[in-house]
């Protein structure tokens, strides 16, 4: 159980991060990011276990909208 000090799992449901940063929770027994800590919907993204500070920048690119290139105003 969550022993090596990694984290293992990122939470990557868009409306569980959209306005704060992630806490530390378990998932699995092993040490997970979520912004929403308490709740239902997770859908977790194995990290494979990396440092927390490498979890956190994981979790920010799957977190973070795509944004969609716009097209070029008419001329």
């Amino acid at each position: 159980m969550a022993s090596d000090g990694l984290i293992h799992f990122v939470c990557t449901t868009r409306d569980h991060g959209s306005t704060r940063d992630p806490g530390l929770t378990q998932h699995e027994g092993e040490w997970a990011l979520c912004a929403q800590l308490l709740g239902e919907g997770h859908e977790w993204y194995d990290t494979g276990g990396v440092q927390v500070r490498d979890a956190v920048a994981q979790w920010r690119e799957l977190i973070e909208p795509v944004e969609e290139p716009q097209p070029a105003p008419a001329a």
